[in-house]
């Protein structure tokens, strides 16, 4: 009997394991967008600040993009963590499938003839 994956159910688990990562894409890739969005943010309201702000005469509009930015932050980086988590898994898993996809027979027995040891016929 020759147990194995066949190339059909091989590219269904590529297909499925595809859809998951699209499905759930749809959550994280939000967050992770925000969260680069508003790091950027930061980033540019604070180095103008530092660099041309004077400690005295310092612009409101800067520290409260800076100020909100941190904010949101501080709020999405547990789910930012968990997204890029996920994102990192779906692609180690599909390189794996990938990669054994490309192997081709996962599990492979003895085929069985249909005859025994003597050269006969093997009646079930």
């Amino acid at each position: 009997m020759d147990l194995r994956q066949t190339e059909a159910w091989q590219r269904h688990q590529l297909a499925t394991t595809e859809r998951m990562q699209a499905d759930i894409g749809h959550f994280t890739r939000p967050v992770m967008i925000t969260m680069c969005v508003s790091s950027l943010a930061y980033l540019m309201s604070w180095g103008p600040l530092i660099g041309l702000g004077d400690a005295n005469n310092m612009p409101w509009l800067p520290l409260l993009i800076a100020g909100l930015s941190a904010c949101i932050m501080a709020v999405t980086t547990p789910a930012f963590t968990l997204a890029v988590a996920i994102e990192s898994y779906f692609r180690r898993r599909l390189h794996r499938e990938n990669f054994t996809a490309r192997q081709g027979v996962i599990v492979r027995l003895k085929t069985f003839t249909g005859r025994n040891s003597n050269g006969r016929s093997a009646h079930l």
